[in-house]
């Protein structure tokens, strides 16, 4: 009884250490369970912080980022600006500098290079051919023998090697002579071009300070291009000269109102991230615009006088400042002047340049300025740029002391050309002769007098013919119509011309034809003149 008590007992004990032990593992693992939460929630904790910091960091780089950008933006914009108000002070420190020497140039030629074809091609030694001597005892086994037929082989190679030098020696020497006589060639067509340049230069000269037109309108044009201007200026100007006054006339391509900056600042926003362009004001837009196109015009009417080589030729500038336009009635494209400023030398040397206000300026030279110009409001110019590309003559009155049927052909050129500008000039046209020394196939211009500021040019031909005019005289009208820019081109002419002739000017819509028929028609309306052309008897055209 009692051993069982004792068993009993025994086996209660081993149950609670085992109860004990049992508790104390579970424990140890919820102690566990407990750590390693407390370990993830902390490393949980932790990236977040440095997730929020990192986050806090890329904004704010993003903000300094986009805040740069802003400020970068804005101190170009400041730039573009300042340069825009400068346009006519910046370039009176370094003026376009062109004179006659500059234009030349020298007859400098690199010296003649042979490169290999210099060099002599080595000749062939006997010592890489010869066999070599045989010892003392090779005599006795038939070695002197072997050693002549050695030599004499070698020996026949060694000529054939000299042989073949001679040749490629001479063939060295043959393209070494060609190689020299190509670079003269190339050194006499230099020196040839550098002597007709340098003599086309030294005519250019004589021809400038005698006051040649078309001399000074080539060294005006060349001097302008030189000049540098701020982006967006097109750099598209034409020069014409008038010699009697001694008058530069410039037509100067303005610059669009597009060249002035739409923004007037750009912010950035932090709470979109964004960067905000903030408009410049249209009256701020339209003023920047009138202060640019007027330092313009005083910009190059000052680097016209300041040339050096201009004193003696150049007393007077007139500065036509044109922009592109399209007509809102026709849709067509239009030159519409905004600016038209005459300066005498006198006038323009009492000027401060670097102190005035442009529009001041502009308005003590008497200058027609557009009052808007930014809205493209058109003025009339001093004078017109296409009256002055001509040299016109003094017009005589061919209706004086005329005959009450005079016959076209018997009349001189030069009255002829009159009477048709008397005719053209009752049908409305303001109309002026060229000069024959100088009317390149253009005996006379008109103008319409309708329209002030877009006034149609027409080149006039007056052929006083007998016979057929060739077609050729008419394609050379055309040609000149295209070159100058002209609306439209007439010949008119005592004679006729071929079908040929009228076909072209058909598909030509840019000419107009007028006969011996038609011509006298209209002098008998608009000028009241009865007139013979006594023609030989006209060729029957075929039908």
């Amino acid at each position: 009884m009692a051993r069982r008590r004792s068993l009993w007992s025994d086996l209660q004990r081993e149950r609670d250490r085992r109860e004990r032990e049992a508790r104390t593992r579970e424990r140890a693992q919820q102690q566990l369970v407990r750590q390693f939460t407390q370990e993830r929630d902390r490393a949980l904790r932790q990236a977040a912080r440095e997730d929020a910091a990192e986050r806090k960091r890329q904004e704010l780089l993003a903000h300094e980022a986009g805040a740069a950008a802003a400020r970068a933006m804005r101190e170009q914009l400041d730039s573009r600006v300042a340069e825009l108000k400068s346009v006519l002070t910046s370039g009176l420190s370094e003026p376009p500098t062109l004179n006659f020497a500059m234009l030349k140039r020298t007859a400098d030629y690199p010296a003649f290079d042979p490169g290999g074809l210099g060099r002599q091609l080595a000749a062939p030694d006997w010592a890489a051919f010869a066999p070599p001597v045989p010892g003392a005892l090779s005599g006795l086994v038939g070695g002197k023998s072997r050693y002549q037929r050695a030599k004499d082989a070698a020996w026949a190679m060694f000529q054939g090697a000299l042989a073949d030098h001679a040749r490629a020696e001479e063939a060295r020497s043959r393209e070494l002579k060609t190689a020299r006589h190509d670079y003269q060639v190339l050194v006499d067509k230099n020196n040839t071009e550098t002597r007709e340049r340098n003599a086309a230069v030294d005519e250019l000269e004589e021809n400038f300070r005698a006051g040649a037109p078309d001399a000074v309108e080539e060294y005006f044009t060349q001097m302008l291009a030189l000049s540098e201007y701020p982006t967006g200026f097109m750099q598209d100007c034409q020069v014409a000269y008038r010699q009697d006054p001694r008058e530069l006339v410039v037509q100067y391509r303005l610059p669009p109102v597009e060249t002035i900056p739409a923004a007037r600042d750009f912010r950035y926003v932090k709470a979109r991230g964004e960067i905000d362009e903030l408009a410049r004001p249209l009256k701020e837009i339209k003023e920047l615009y009138a202060s640019v196109i007027h330092q313009v015009a005083l910009r190059i009417m000052w680097e016209c006088f300041t040339a050096a080589v201009a004193v003696d030729v150049v007393d007077a500038v007139v500065f036509n400042g044109i922009v592109s336009a399209t007509n809102r009635a026709t849709g067509k494209a239009e030159e519409l002047h905004l600016i038209s400023a005459p300066a005498s030398r006198a006038d323009f040397s009492d000027l401060v340049l670097d102190q005035l206000d442009p529009a001041a300026c502009l308005k003590h030279l008497k200058a027609i300025v557009s009052p808007h110009p930014y809205d493209v409001e058109a003025v009339e110019p001093v004078i017109e740029f296409q009256q002055a590309k001509y040299r016109f003559a003094d017009p005589v009155d061919a209706l004086a002391g005329i005959d009450s049927r005079p016959d076209l052909l018997k009349m001189d050129w030069y009255r002829f050309e009159n009477l048709i500008r008397q005719l053209f000039e009752a049908m409305g046209m303001e109309v002026n002769v060229t000069q024959s020394s100088r009317d390149e196939g253009i005996d006379a211009v008109a103008y319409n007098k309708t329209d002030v500021v877009h006034r149609a040019e027409i080149l006039i031909q007056a052929k006083r013919y007998s016979k057929c005019v060739p077609t050729n005289d008419v394609r050379a009208l055309a040609g000149s119509v295209e070159e100058k820019r002209a609306t439209s081109g007439v010949l008119v002419t005592t004679a006729w011309v071929s079908p040929e002739t009228k076909a072209f000017a058909a598909r030509n819509n840019r000419l107009r034809i007028i006969e011996g028929g038609e011509l006298k028609h209209l002098l008998a309306e608009h000028l009241h003149l009865d007139v013979r052309i006594d023609l030989a008897r006209r060729p029957r055209r075929r039908a």
